[in-house]
C-alpha cells in the first residue's frame, strides 16, 4: 500500500511538471533539472509550487524548493513530507 502510494506521488509530480512546462509526461526523468532542461523561471516555479502543495496539501518552504533542481528531488522530497505527516 505504502509503495503504491508513492508511486502515485512520483507520477502526479510528473504529471504537474509535465503541464507547468507543457513537455511530454514520458520526456521526464528523475534528472530531468527544472533549469537547465526546462528552462524555469521564477514564475514557472511559482505556479509549481502552488500546484504542488495544492495536490498534496502540504507546504514548500521557499529553501526547499531552491534546494530541489530536478523532477526527482521534488518528488522524493514530497514523499519525505507526506510520510512524516
Amino acid at each position: 500500500m505504502f509503495d503504491d502510494v508513492m508511486n502515485q506521488v512520483e507520477e502526479r509530480v510528473k504529471e504537474i511538471v509535465s503541464q507547468v512546462f507543457n513537455v511530454k509526461r514520458e520526456d521526464l526523468r528523475d534528472d530531468t533539472n527544472f533549469v537547465l532542461d526546462l528552462h524555469a523561471k521564477s514564475a514557472d516555479i511559482v505556479e509549481l509550487l502552488a500546484l504542488l502543495e495544492d495536490e498534496f496539501k502540504i507546504e514548500i518552504p521557499l529553501a526547499e524548493a531552491i534546494r530541489n533542481k530536478t523532477v526527482g528531488d521534488a518528488w522524493k522530497y514530497i514523499e519525505r513530507k507526506i510520510s512524516s505527516k
